[in-house]
């Protein structure tokens, strides 16, 4: 099946399940992912709470310039 490698980002527009505070921009699969949520009534809970920027992402490059 493989990764699926989605970038979820901010909400757009009258988004439900995507909260204000997401990292990055959103990707192809990240938009894909949520129209699953909407779909399926889920919650992408994590961007519902404010952080400080350095704990929005999890993973950063061996050189330091790409965060997801």
């Amino acid at each position: 099946m493989g990764d699926f490698n989605a970038r979820l980002g901010k909400r757009s527009g009258a988004e439900l399940r995507v909260a204000q505070f997401g990292y990055g921009q959103r990707n192809e699969q990240g938009q894909m992912l949520a129209h699953f949520m909407e779909k399926e009534g889920l919650f992408m809970m994590n961007a519902f709470f404010e952080k400080r920027p350095h704990r929005k992402w999890t993973w950063l490059s061996p050189d330091g310039s790409t965060r997801n």
